[in-house]
């Protein structure tokens, strides 16, 4: 009767050690990257973790410049990898995933709206008179 219990013990105790283990892991950020938004009026911006437990729900927490944003839920993709999308222009940071277990915090992630466009130049050939008709042209160098 003695061996039988020492037998359950360990074994529960085994069960409790892989359970942790196998919990822990699933908040185990291996590496995160950024986009920046690609236009000044739209956020598409995104932030991306690696390294997470399968098509598993996690709980986001981070702050925008210094301001703590509402919980809000994410599932990741069937290889761990969870996508924060719809991002502008920001910092964010302390930025935490949760589903039993808490990640270590990561960021912070400075997204940038891309560079205004070059100010623009006139030249003219010729003087412009009053009541004279102009004709403008325009073009860009930036993609």
């Amino acid at each position: 009767m003695y061996t039988k219990q020492v037998f359950l013990t360990t074994l529960l105790l085994i069960t409790s050690i892989l359970f942790v283990n196998n919990t822990n892991a699933q908040c185990n950020i291996s590496s995160s990257s950024f986009v920046n938004p690609t236009s000044c009026t739209v956020n598409n911006g995104s932030i991306t973790l690696n390294g997470l437990g399968t098509s598993a729900t996690y709980t986001v927490n981070y702050k925008l410049n210094g301001v703590s944003v509402t919980p809000f839920n994410v599932v990741t993709n069937a290889s761990g990898v969870l996508v924060i999308s719809a991002l502008g222009a920001g910092t964010y940071s302390a930025l935490t995933v949760t589903k039993g277990c808490t990640s270590t915090s990561q960021g912070p992630f400075t997204l940038s709206n891309p560079s205004a466009p070059a100010t623009p130049t006139t030249t003219a050939s010729t003087p412009v008179c009053s009541g004279n008709t102009i004709s403008l042209t325009a073009s860009s160098t930036t993609a």
